[in-house]
């Protein structure tokens, strides 16, 4: 699109050079016209004494008709500069706002991994604190919810459903996107998945706990389908 707006463009300066330069040529040529010896005797404009106004009448439409161009294009090339400006502070804000928007699920992401060490069970932190949960859990899963892990770790889980969705439809750079996506992956492959898992497992077996089932289970699927860039 914009390679066709730059042949137009291009063209319609060619279109108006050949304009000038005919206007010119127009021009001189008429002053040449009217100053060679005349071929009829009732042509001979300087006997007359009206070479001058033959002159002028003639060539003065074109030099107003060659101003009225000049003061056209200065017109079009300020339209032009105005556009141009236009676009560049669109892209220059667009680029901010996609590194605002990126600087803010990069200080989501830093915060998922911080409240996932800070998960506190017992005395376990973090990964420890997720498989002495869900020991117990295993045991009773109606009994357990009822502590305050299972709240943080639900929250913890939503979270984590959310940075996903915001960054699929961010508007920050792909090349961005694509390394925030791999951030994700790894680190729920590395330290959720087989957690999240076996708790889906558990409470699928003990028909309990539906809505907690089905956020483990959304952001099971979601990391899945997650495309990363190679």
């Amino acid at each position: 699109m914009e390679e066709q707006d730059d042949n137009k463009s291009n063209g319609k300066k060619v279109n108006i050079y050949y304009l000038l330069i005919g206007t010119i040529f127009i021009l001189f040529f008429a002053v040449y016209i009217f100053t060679r010896p005349a071929i009829f005797d009732s042509f001979v404009l300087v006997e007359s004494g009206t070479l001058g106004d033959a002159i002028g009448g003639i060539t003065s439409p074109i030099i107003g008709l060659l101003g009225a161009i000049l003061v056209y294009k200065s017109f079009e090339a300020q339209i032009e500069a105005n556009k141009l400006q236009r676009k560049i502070m669109k892209n220059e804000i667009e680029r901010s706002n996609a590194l605002k928007d990126f600087n803010t699920l990069m200080d989501v992401f830093k915060q998922i991994k911080e409240d996932y060490n800070d998960l506190k069970y017992g005395e376990s932190y973090g990964k420890s604190a997720i498989i002495a949960f869900r020991a117990h859990f295993e045991v009773d899963p109606n009994r357990f919810r009822k502590k305050s892990f299972y709240n943080d770790f639900t929250y913890h889980i939503q979270v984590f459903n959310l940075l996903i969705d915001r960054v699929e439809n961010s508007m920050i750079e792909s090349a961005d996107k694509n390394m925030l996506n791999n951030l994700i992956v790894f680190f729920y492959k590395s330290k959720l998945r087989i957690h999240v898992r076996k708790f889906i497992k558990i409470c699928i077996s003990e028909k309990t706990l539906p809505g907690f089932t089905m956020r483990l289970k959304k952001l099971d699927e979601k990391i899945e389908n997650i495309f990363i860039e190679d």
